[in-house]
């Protein structure tokens, strides 16, 4: 008896050894939330964190030493402001955010973002100008008279190419030179919740007036994450808006392809898509095809744990399921998808399966995991997706079949000449031969 207690008692310690030295390697790659510990010392294990396991190093445009030398006495200065005070150290949360911002990687960033809010306009380059593309109904915005296809020629009295260089280092923070200049007209009105912005506006007849609106949340009462509708020609579009949330999200995908499939043709709108979960992207794919479709292949530095202690680079690929929809598929982009939205363009753009529209995406893709720091979290790249081709894609994104380019003129009569070009070709490619 009193061996098998020994035994117990050994096999016990060796268990609380092997989980204590667990523990102290998830506390290492900065895993545990309820132990984050010293401002100092987390952001000192974030960087070896980063040095182990941060998939784009060799895109920074600055080197990780470089970084590190002109940050560490920033951030130690951030800790000894936040001595004896009590809440978040807001001068360490800004400290870091700008220096990730300096790696300009779409997925490594703090989190909570600095609060920030917008105008109910939205603001994109069209024609080289900040122009108007979207007023929200009932707000204040369409009240002072606001069209889509107005120009704004100036904020807060300054002209907007001056402006537009005010927007903050976070917010344009992309390895992709295209995608920052979209993120920098698409945050040009951004600034503190509850603030007023004052905006010179140009309308169609060349007038200018001056407008104030105040910043603040922007309703979107008809969004829906997956909405599939019926062309009066008859073509499907079935709009995929994000990949973010439970399995649900599939099922409704399904059901509204399910509802299109006697269609001759199908547009997938993919536009403005952040992202989520890829697997859910993978799913949809899965109801377009009829075999095995290889897309690209995703890489790690190293064994994280997010990523079941996976190293090198493995394929990507989707499997079919269900009933498949079997007719021409017309995909529409732009450069406001990303991350794994962009993974479902590949698989659909870049294999045959489909005919793509619109610009390029964003190529913005990183697989990011959590570093727990104190009054904030880290998120940071880990993976790098390549496509079958051997372009990477993070920086540079995928390009559409057919690129298309709007004008004033498209946002002010409310067309969509995505859609066009893609209902143009449907006609031809399910037109019988």
């Amino acid at each position: 008896m009193a061996r098998v207690h020994r035994i117990l008692l050994g096999s016990g310690l060796l268990l609380a050894l092997l989980l204590a030295a667990f523990a102290f390697y998830l506390y290492g790659v900065g895993l545990l939330p309820f132990a984050r510990g010293s401002r100092m010392g987390a952001y000192q294990r974030l960087w070896r964190a980063l040095d182990r396991y941060y998939a784009y190093w060799d895109m920074a445009p600055v080197p990780a030493g470089e970084l590190k030398a002109r940050y560490d006495p920033k951030i130690a200065g951030a800790d000894t402001a936040c001595r004896g005070r009590s809440g978040p150290c807001e001068p360490y949360r800004l400290a870091l955010t700008a220096m990730l911002a300096e790696l300009q990687d779409g997925h490594t960033r703090l989190v909570p973002l600095p609060p920030h809010a917008f105008p109910p306009v939205a603001v994109r380059q069209i024609e080289g100008r900040a122009a108007i593309v979207w007023v929200a109904p009932d707000s204040q915005a369409e009240a002072a008279g606001l069209m889509p296809g107005d120009v704004i020629v100036a904020v807060d009295g300054l002209p907007v190419e001056e402006a537009l260089q005010h927007v903050p280092a976070w917010a344009i923070a992309f390895a992709a030179p295209h995608t920052r200049t979209y993120k920098r007209y698409a945050n040009l009105l951004m600034g503190e919740p509850g603030s007023n912005v004052f905006l010179t506006v140009e309308d169609i007849s060349g007038k200018r007036h001056h407008v104030q609106l105040l910043r603040g949340e922007r309703s979107s009462t008809n969004w829906k994450p997956i909405e599939g509708r019926r062309l009066d020609d008859g073509w499907g579009v079935l709009a995929v808006r994000t990949l973010q949330g439970d399995p649900g999200l599939v099922k409704n995908f399904d059901a509204a392809l399910d509802d299109l499939m006697d269609a001759a043709g199908l547009i997938i709108d993919l536009r403005s898509n952040g992202g989520g979960n890829s697997m859910w992207g993978d799913r949809m794919v899965g109801r377009v095809i009829t075999e095995t479709l290889s897309y690209g292949k995703e890489c790690f530095r190293g064994r994280h744990p997010y990523h079941l202690w996976t190293k090198g680079c493995h394929g990507l690929e989707v499997q079919p399921r269900g009933k498949p929809y079997t007719g021409p598929v017309a995909v529409l982009l732009n450069t406001n998808i990303h991350s794994s939205a962009e993974w479902m363009a590949a698989a659909l753009c870049t294999t045959g399966r489909a005919r793509c529209f619109g610009r390029i995406t964003a190529g913005n893709t990183g697989n990011p995991v959590p570093f727990y720091l104190p009054d904030a979290t880290v998120y940071y790249s880990t993976g790098d997706f390549y496509l079958l081709d051997g372009t990477r894609l993070n920086g540079h994104g995928i390009e559409p079949h057919v690129s298309i380019t709007w004008t004033l003129e498209d946002v002010r009569a409310g067309r969509d000449p995505d859609l066009s070009a893609a209902r143009a070709w449907l006609r031809e490619a399910a037109s019988p031969k």
